[in-house]
């Protein structure tokens, strides 16, 4: 069942994130040209795939709870938000 705002998932909504929460988190993190959200998209699969990422990239994506930085893994966030940057719709 999709929500206005997100993905309803086992009794909790789960909002995508939005460019401004992004560039919240980032800071004065600077990746040169590369876009905020594609870093975001990059660190998420890579830690889907069990890749290490870098500091930064996965101190930003667990402040935006979509890593558990403890098990490292996706957060349902994480994997929702995942599933949207990479252009698919949840229905």
């Amino acid at each position: 069942m999709v929500i206005n705002k997100g993905l309803f998932h086992k009794g909790e909504v789960i909002d995508k994130i939005t460019r401004q929460q992004v560039i919240n988190a980032f800071g004065n993190a600077n990746f040169g040209k590369v876009d905020e959200m594609l870093v975001i998209k990059d660190s998420m699969l890579k830690c889907a795939c069990g890749w290490y990422q870098g500091h930064t990239a996965l101190s930003i994506s667990v402040e935006l709870g979509l890593i558990d930085k403890e098990k490292y893994c996706l957060t349902e966030k994480g994997k929702f938000n995942l599933y949207e940057l990479c252009g698919y719709n949840i229905v």
